[in-house]
């Protein structure tokens, strides 16, 4: 969190980054040698659960990533307040409660694979509109697809 103020070559940093290596790393020899491991690492070995996972852990952080920036964008660029960024954030935060249960049921029928990739590629889609349409004086509306 440091890093920045107290430069990536400082004591303190590197200290920090050595002992999130050494827990991780004694985190894995425990779970390796662990009757019961809370997650077995050999589904590691697996392509699919791997490219699963890593598209999952990377789709949710450049979503939580886009979401702080467009917070941003909305109270800095736009001059919303807090309340009506949060009110303009809703739909797409709130589209989640309401996809997952209809794409887990559709996953069952059709695959992983398929929903991962479209969601994936509708996230960046929808990334791209934000992106492309985003100027000091755009008006909400305007983002939103109709």
């Amino acid at each position: 969190m440091r890093a920045a103020d107290t430069g990536w070559s400082e004591a303190m940093t590197l200290g920090a980054l050595a002992v999130g290596v050494i827990s991780l790393s004694a985190f894995l020899a425990w779970e390796a040698r662990a009757t019961d491991p809370m997650l077995p690492l050999r589904l590691f070995r697996s392509r699919p659960f791997l490219g699963a996972n890593a598209t999952g852990f990377l789709m949710i952080g450049s979503l939580s990533a886009s979401v702080f920036l467009v917070a941003q964008y909305f109270q800095s660029g736009l001059g919303y307040a807090p309340m009506q960024t949060g009110l303009r954030l809703l739909p797409w935060t709130a589209a989640p409660l309401v996809m997952a249960p209809l794409f887990g049921k559709l996953s069952d029928r059709i695959g992983r694979r398929p929903i991962l990739s479209l969601g994936t590629l509708l996230q960046g889609v929808g990334i791209e509109w934000l992106a492309i349409l985003a100027s000091d004086h755009v008006n909400y509306s305007a983002l939103v697809p109709r």
